[in-house]
């Protein structure tokens, strides 16, 4: 992997399919296999009850164990749901049970993008059972109902990646264009309009899958014909955490971060996010390095907490984040020229000066954004902004999704920015030097 300064380049990878015939001899089976499917209310109790068959049906004739076939499961709608592992269960008895037993998630959505994530850092590892190392070939069905209510793009990445078999079984109100975008081949990809036809449905899988399990259907990931430039950076989160901003508003601005965060790939080659959380003192929630995948960053936020106290001392936490985020021990590759930026989000003036830890943070190279709400002070947010461009202030945090995509937009193009000091000037009465300073954002 080429690197240049602060970005890394990422493979655009293609995905080769070679069928191998093979003699009369009976080949031994063996595959890591995840069912990923869709709980969500778009189906109906009978038509979750029709999927849970057909998986039944299907795991009936594999040979199960941990030197053949491994199953593990997966339900999502909002957020994806472990049924079990690949590793959980040594004999089809047990998975058949576990199958039989599956009750349906519910949920209006269904975040198809965040559950391939999820199976990706979650499943397909050696610690769930996962035998890649060892060239078991890597199977994943996912069951869908439904377009997607996020964006598929990274999950899919993802998951192609690494070179899993991807298939796509549709029902009901399922895309046709995201399935196909999703499976590894478009002859992968099924959708069953009427339930009653899923037994041929499940044939034609099941001589795929057997192909695929036999090693006589193998996939390579090509090499690279072009590159695209995914950058990296590191993004402190600072929320105000003070009292006055009250639960339901700290919960809208971490639905806030996690809208944005979802949009990066996370990992300690890409994209790093830390946050903390201020009123009087500061405190660290987590730092840049503590997590290392998409699904670990989104539940440390679900699991955000307003701290509360009634003095918001704004200026003392960008000189706590300076001094304990943006160091290498806390993650921050700084040093290695990847972008640093600080997302500030506040619903009041500060009690304390901020302008001395701002100028710090600008100094250092530190992109800091400003995002005020309620009574937020609109020249304190541009004092503490590296560049007025990154102010914003709305009137509620209700209002936060009304910035979202431009405060993304710049978080994902902004590449750094250079500190130019002019020569100082000599007052001839006297005889202070004066210096003067800007910043250029690229």
């Amino acid at each position: 992997m080429k690197m240049h300064q602060s970005v890394f380049l990422l493979a655009v990878f293609g995905l080769v399919l070679s069928y191998f015939g093979t003699e009369t001899k009976k080949v031994q089976e063996s595959a890591d296999l995840v069912f990923l499917i869709d709980g969500s209310r778009n189906l109906g109790s009978g038509e979750f009850q029709f999927i849970r068959s057909f998986i039944t049906n299907f795991i009936e004739d594999l040979n199960i164990g941990p030197d053949a076939i491994q199953v593990g499961m997966v339900q999502y709608s909002k957020t994806p749901s472990t049924v079990f592992y690949l590793n959980t269960y040594t004999t089809k008895s047990e998975v058949l049970n576990a199958v039989k037993n599956l009750r349906q998630k519910g949920g209006n959505e269904a975040n198809t993008g965040m559950a391939l994530q999820f199976l990706v850092d979650n499943h397909f590892t050696p610690t769930a059972g996962c035998r890649a190392e060892e060239e078991v070939p890597q199977v994943m069905v996912l069951l869908t109902s439904r377009q997607s209510s996020d964006d598929v793009r990274r999950g899919v990445f993802s998951i192609k990646k690494r070179g899993t078999f991807t298939f796509v079984l549709g029902v009901r109100n399922a895309d046709a264009a995201e399935a196909k975008q999703i499976a590894t081949d478009p002859s992968f990809s099924m959708l069953i309009p009427d339930l009653r036809q899923m037994a041929s449905t499940q044939e034609q899988l099941k001589s795929l899958f057997s192909l695929v399990a036999s090693k006589q259907l193998i996939m390579q990931v090509e090499e690279p014909q072009v590159e695209v430039q995914i950058p990296q950076r590191d993004i402190v989160f600072l929320i105000d955490g003070s009292s006055s901003v009250g639960h339901a508003n700290f919960l809208k601005i971490c639905k806030f971060i996690s809208t944005i965060t979802e949009n990066f790939i996370i990992g300690p080659d890409s994209v790093q996010v830390a946050v903390a959380q201020y009123s009087d003192v500061a405190t660290t929630e987590f730092h840049l390095n503590t997590h290392a995948s998409q699904s670990a960053l989104q539940a440390a936020l679900k699991n955000l907490r307003l701290r509360g106290g009634w003095t918001l001392n704004t200026g003392a936490a960008l000189d706590y984040i300076y001094r304990n985020h943006f160091t290498r021990g806390a993650g921050s590759r700084k040093e290695d020229g990847v972008p640093q930026f600080v997302v500030l989000i506040t619903g009041a003036k500060s009690k304390d000066d901020v302008k001395q830890p701002a100028d710090i943070l600008k100094r250092s190279a530190i992109m800091t954004f400003a995002l005020g709400a309620r009574n937020a002070d609109q020249a304190e947010l541009t004092e503490i902004a590296i560049d007025p461009s990154l102010v914003f202030n709305v009137a509620e945090f209700d209002s936060l999704p009304d910035i979202q995509e431009e405060v993304l937009r710049l978080l994902s193009t902004l590449a750094g920015v250079t500190i130019v000091y002019e020569q100082p000037i000599a007052s001839v009465k006297t005889g202070i030097q004066k210096f003067s300073s800007h910043s250029d954002l690229f």
